[in-house]
């Protein structure tokens, strides 16, 4: 789609609607709506109306950037852009070019400045910490406060008191900036549900509980249990065993949140849960237990770069890592990956394996022709893949070349019909 259509509710009972080029920017609606209605573009600000898809999932800002471009702004499946015209005034204009630049200067400005949202808006997208300076019906707005969080998670202390004890805004906020979470109210921090679902939906949220929280055995193994991921936030001490399994049980990749020193990297309890529920690694001194390496290469088969060298050189091991991703038969020892009838047994499987076949059999034409049709998904005849896979194509090429090479220096005469040089 080229071109979107674009409705706009003026501050008066008129309403525009034309058509604009997803390349346009909000700049350009500006100059379109001056045609209409002979306001100058610098005295218009374009919003996007509360409770559309971009305000209230995407938390985009509700006062329209004039480098925004259409296509940044149109959400996937809407055929309208819908926006409210507001018109500044000469003297809004200027103090949004002043607070855009030196966000600060809101401290001095008169009270109706200060309690205009236009200006407040440009100020805090600037500097999140300049809400201290609006008015309390500005810190106890939503949409201003999502604003200057989204700029500065800590700006959420200026908030009203009303927000910042409002359980299901604070998560919001949580989740838009782990930094807002200094803001909530006491009664909710020392609520440990309240944490707990703050930790949930930010690990970090952790590092700024109540530190009587932070500490606390019987909490830390709730917060592990709701994220694994929290593990990098509890202090190394505090990481006895029991913690860590809930975390890896959670997690699979929390396993990698520990020191490269940890003795519980050592604890085979420890790493099969991890591997269990998906860890995206397996420790290389673990590469050597079958066990622990089959159930990794089954979720991502190029981990078989992790197994020792015996294990590599399991045909099993290395088959069921191909079956996962073929790339993995680059880790496969150098016999297997030299053994025709294995590559030929791996190329069934996974096209990718050609890729990784030893030297020696690259420059086997024949070979590599054969795999190239398995891998293609043409029949080849068991005969022809065993004489091919057996080498025995090797000496029919051989004999042929010698007898070419005899052909070519000894009269026909003395080369009889039956092929055998005299």
């Amino acid at each position: 789609i080229e071109s979107i259509a674009v409705h706009v509710n003026c501050d008066s009972d008129q309403s525009l609607q034309f058509d604009a080029a997803l390349s346009w920017t909000v700049a350009n609606v500006k100059v379109k709506i001056a045609e209409f209605t002979a306001i100058p573009p610098q005295q218009q600000r374009l919003v996007l109306p509360e409770g559309t898809i971009f305000t209230t999932i995407f938390h985009h800002q509700a006062s329209l950037n004039d480098k925004e471009v259409l296509s940044s702004i149109r959400a996937p499946g809407v055929d309208v852009l819908h926006f409210q015209l507001a018109t500044l005034s000469l003297f809004q204009k200027e103090w949004i070019d002043r607070v855009a630049g030196r966000p600060m200067v809101l401290r001095d400005a008169p009270d109706a400045i200060r309690g205009d949202r236009a200006v407040v808006s440009s100020a805090v997208r600037s500097a999140g910490e300049a809400l201290q300076f609006a008015s309390p019906a500005l810190r106890n707005d939503r949409s201003t406060v999502r604003q200057a969080v989204q700029q500065m998670g800590g700006a959420f202390i200026y908030a009203s008191a009303e927000l910042r004890s409002d359980r299901d805004f604070v998560l919001e906020m949580l989740a838009l900036n782990p930094g807002s979470m200094q803001g909530a109210s006491a009664d909710l921090l020392s609520d440990p549900d309240f944490v707990l679902a703050a930790i949930h939906s930010n690990p970090w949220a952790l590092a700024l509980a109540p530190a009587e929280m932070q500490t606390n055995r019987d909490f830390l193994l709730k917060v592990v249990a709701t994220r694994g991921d929290a593990l990098y936030i509890i202090p190394a001490e505090l990481c006895d065993k029991d913690i860590v399994l809930a975390a890896v049980k959670q997690c699979g990749d929390a396993l990698e949140l520990l020191p490269e020193d940890s003795p519980l990297l050592e604890d085979r309890h420890v790493i099969h849960a991890a591997v269990t529920q998906g860890s995206a690694d397996i420790p290389k001194a673990w590469g050597g237990d079958r066990e622990l390496l089959l159930l990794a290469i089954q979720r991502d088969g190029l981990l078989l770069e992790r197994g020792s060298a015996a294990l590599k050189d399991d045909p099993e091991v290395v088959l069921t890592a191909v079956q996962q991703n073929g790339n993995a038969f680059k880790s496969a020892s150098n016999r297997l990956r030299s053994k025709r009838s294995f590559i030929f047994e791996a190329t069934k499987i996974s096209a990718d394996v050609v890729k990784h076949v030893s030297p020696l059999h690259r420059t086997d034409t024949t070979f590599v022709a054969l795999l190239q049709r398995i891998a293609a998904g043409q029949e080849v005849s068991e005969e022809e893949a065993s004489k091919i896979c057996g080498g025995r194509h090797e000496d029919q090429l051989l004999k042929s070349y010698l007898l070419s090479e005899i052909r070519t220096s000894t009269p026909e005469s003395k080369v009889k019909d039956t092929g055998k040089v005299p």
